[in-house]
């Protein structure tokens, strides 16, 4: 196989892993691992940095003020912000845009909350950093504690 060749099937394997949620992005850069052994009970959501908003039989909300204590609410996550080496420019970024919230549910679920705009609403990612859209998106928007969120940006 010649190096033409060789490059365009790297180029459409990415486009395939990046339409399955594997990298980051078309040039096979792999997403940072996704350490599903740390449950969301082994999190320290009291972390210097957070503040705790819900703590209740639906599950835990915690507010996110500095980068260190979205490293350690995202520990186990692939959260492109949350990754100690690279975020932390990824994070001044979108901090910017919005706060950033993680909602621990107690079904083990944990989904990131942050950037986005006042007439959207902030973006949300599921423990993978894969973005959420449409009905599963509308189930945040509708969730009782976390429904808060983004009524207080002025999404509706």
């Amino acid at each position: 196989m010649n190096k033409k060749m060789i490059n365009e099937l790297r180029i459409l394997a990415g486009l395939k892993a990046l339409n399955e949620g594997g990298f980051d992005d078309a040039w096979g850069e792999p997403k940072a691992p996704c350490n599903e052994e740390v449950p969301n009970s082994d999190i320290n959501k009291n972390v210097e940095g957070g503040h705790v908003l819900y703590s209740g039989p639906l599950g835990d909300l915690v507010a996110v003020g500095t980068f260190e204590a979205l490293v350690e609410l995202g520990r186990g996550s692939a959260w492109s912000v949350a990754q100690p080496e690279t975020g932390e420019e990824f994070f001044d970024h979108h901090s910017q845009q919005g706060s950033f919230y993680v909602w621990f549910d107690r079904n083990g679920e944990r989904i990131l909350f942050g950037g986005g705009n006042p007439n959207n609403g902030p973006d949300a990612v599921d423990i993978k950093d894969r973005q959420l859209h449409g009905e599963d998106l509308a189930k945040w928007r509708n969730h009782k504690v976390v429904k808060r969120i983004f009524r207080n940006i002025g999404a509706r």
